[in-house]
Order: structure tokens, then C-alpha cells, then sequence
């Protein structure tokens, strides 16, 4: 009988010990399960969290590029009506103004990529006496020293460079790497884009006599931005290579440094680099002349300009058309960057400001 009841009492115990261990068991897999659950959770909550703090940074970066490039476009406002315009004023180049500004946590800087490589502030290489007296006047010796310090921060000059839009076969001729036959192949195929335009558009129906009058309106604008309206396009002509456009040869600058297919069409003898004052007709003699002269002091107007160059009636009736002492038309490049990071966020914009309107022409943001 003892043993019956101990035999007894000793299968409970047994029976209570697996239903213990299965217990603990079920304990440990929901514990387990618990855990892999709150790890997840704890990941996905830090990936919305990075997540959130880039598109943030984002934002931040955004708004302060965009807040850049209408301050640069408001130094444009503020002095289009001056009587000249030079990238020697503070207003256009200053560091100071436009390099490291900070706006909340964000720096941000308004960039001139081409002014490192602006050859219009190189030392002469020479000078030329077959056409120009004044250049027999030049001290060679001063001449070759003379360099303006050309800031990388602040305002990028379209009338610093030669419109392709409005450039003439001999003009173009002018830059390196351009012969006869390849600068009637560009104007040719100007031309030939801007009749295949011209018929896009009269088979285009008027939507609204408020397009119609903003169309009249843009033809009268003194803004010359057609009919190529990428540099790029060039591509298509054959003879014109990605090397010729974008790449430096020799120390020799790019051909897109040089162009643009943005401006009033005229160039500003104040900031234009001598590869483009050569094109548009100057000979090295003349160039040097500018170059030497404008150092010294800008040019204020187009007399004191004919002052300089108009002793020589044929050059003078041959590039006076071609040149200006005032831009209307700049190119803004804002950087902005968040300390202590590489990532950078850029906002590029092309700024017109006429006699009467000042109005954004191109935008990107990259």
C-alpha cells in the first residue's frame, strides 16, 4: 500500500515537472519572439529616423540654395541700372558677400566655376602694333604683370561670353580649334533650326490671347536665347566633338567657357576673356590695350571705349556693334552644405534684369 502511494506521488512530481518545463519553454520562445519583435521595431524606427533627418537636410539645404541665388539675383536688381558694370565691384565678386554665409545651420556660397580659368585676366603674351597706336604706348613691362585677383564667389557674366545665337562664321573662327568649314557648319545649322522652330510654331494653335501677348512679348525681349538653347545641341554638328566643347586643350579654354546661348547678345569689354574680345575682332594688341586699361579702371562707357579703340575707323565699325559696358544677364550658381558633411545641394539659375522686368530665364537644383 506505502508503495503504491510513494509510486503514485512520484508520477505527479513527474508529470507537474514536464508540464513546469513546458512552461518555461512556451516562456522562452515568447521572450525569444518578444525580442527579434522590439529588435525590428528599434531598426525601423532608426531607419524612419535617418530617414527623416536626410529629407530634413534635404529641405534645409534646398531652401538655402534657393535663398542664395535670390540674394545674387537681388545684387542684379539693385545695380541694373548702373552706368556700367565690372566684376571689380563688390557687388558682383566680393568674398566677403557671397563666399560661407550662413543661413540657420547651412552654408551657403554663390560660385563663378570659369573664374579660376578667366584668361581676360592672364598676363599678355604680347602685343600687336599693325592696327592699334595705343598699344605703342604700352608698357610691356607693366602689361605683363598686370593681373586682376579674380574672386571664384559671386556672379557669372553671360555677356562675358560670345552668343552662339547671334555669332558670325568669322567670329567664331576666332576661337581655337574652329575652321572655316566647321563655323559655316554651326551657323548653317542654326539656321536651319530656327526655320524648323519657326514652322513647329505656326502649326502650334494660339491657346489664349494671353499666350499670344506673352509670345510678343518674349520677341521683343532684347534677350537673345534661340534657337539653340543648349550648348549641347552643337553636338549634332559634325566636327563639333565633346572634347572641343567641354575639354581643356593645351591651356587653352573649353569652347563652353567661352559661349553661350543665353544674353542680350553683346559682350561686356569689362569682364569678357581675351579668347572672346579677340573673337569678337581685337586683334592681341588691342586685347592688351583693354585688358591693361581696365585694371587700372572699368570702363564707364562705350565713348571711353571709341577713346581707346576708335583712332582706328574699320575695327571700330567692325566691333562696336558687338560690345557694351553693362550686363543684364548673369548666370547663379548657389553651393550650399551642412558642416562636417560632403554632401553638398546646388540651385543654378540664369537672371535677366532689363529696363523695366527682372525675371528668372533658367532654373535647375541637383
Amino acid at each position: 500500500m506505502l508503495q503504491a502511494i510513494t509510486r503514485s506521488k512520484m508520477l505527479k512530481i513527474r508529470r507537474s515537472n514536464k508540464q513546469e518545463g513546458f512552461v518555461l519553454m512556451v516562456t522562452l520562445w515568447v521572450m525569444v519572439m518578444l525580442g527579434v519583435m522590439l529588435t525590428n521595431l528599434a531598426y525601423q524606427v532608426r531607419i524612419e529616423s535617418v530617414v527623416e533627418r536626410w529629407a530634413l537636410n534635404q529641405s534645409t539645404l534646398r531652401w538655402a540654395a534657393r535663398g542664395a541665388v535670390h540674394f545674387g539675383a537681388a545684387q542684379v536688381r539693385d545695380h541694373a541700372a548702373d552706368d556700367y558694370h565690372s566684376p571689380q565691384a563688390e557687388w558682383w565678386s566680393d568674398e566677403d558677400l557671397f563666399r560661407d554665409q550662413t543661413i540657420g545651420t547651412v552654408q551657403v556660397s554663390l560660385l563663378r566655376p570659369g573664374a579660376s580659368d578667366d584668361s581676360s585676366n592672364e598676363a599678355p603674351s604680347g602685343n600687336d602694333t599693325t592696327e592699334s597706336k595705343t598699344v605703342e604706348n604700352t608698357d610691356e613691362a607693366q602689361v605683363e604683370t598686370d593681373a586682376i585677383t579674380t574672386s571664384q564667389y559671386g556672379l557669372d557674366d553671360e555677356e562675358s561670353r560670345l552668343n552662339i545665337n547671334v555669332a558670325l562664321p568669322n567670329q567664331l573662327m576666332g576661337f581655337p580649334g574652329i575652321s572655316t568649314v566647321l563655323a559655316e557648319s554651326i551657323v548653317r545649322f542654326r539656321r536651319e533650326l530656327a526655320e524648323k522652330q519657326q514652322e513647329a510654331k505656326k502649326d502650334q494653335p494660339q491657346t489664349s490671347a494671353r499666350t499670344t501677348r506673352k509670345d510678343e512679348k518674349d520677341e521683343a525681349s532684347p534677350l537673345v536665347q534661340g534657337p539653340i538653347r543648349s550648348l549641347q545641341e552643337l553636338l549634332q554638328v559634325e566636327g563639333v566633338t565633346e572634347e572641343l566643347l567641354f575639354d581643356t586643350r593645351e591651356d587653352e579654354p573649353p569652347l563652353s567657357t567661352l559661349l553661350t546661348t543665353l544674353s542680350s547678345g553683346k559682350i561686356n569689354i569689362n569682364s569678357a576673356s581675351r579668347p572672346v574680345l579677340i573673337a569678337v575682332g581685337l586683334n592681341e594688341g588691342q586685347v592688351n590695350t583693354v585688358i591693361a586699361q581696365r585694371k587700372e579702371s572699368p570702363f564707364t562707357s562705350m565713348d571711353a571705349v571709341n577713346g581707346l579703340l576708335g583712332h582706328n575707323p574699320r575695327t571700330w565699325a567692325r566691333v562696336k556693334k558687338f560690345l557694351d559696358v553693362r550686363s543684364s544677364t548673369f548666370r547663379l550658381l548657389a553651393q550650399a552644405h551642412l558642416p562636417n558633411q560632403a554632401r553638398t545641394y546646388h540651385t543654378e539659375a540664369t537672371v535677366y534684369s532689363g529696363s523695366d522686368e527682372m525675371k528668372f530665364v533658367r532654373w535647375r537644383e541637383y
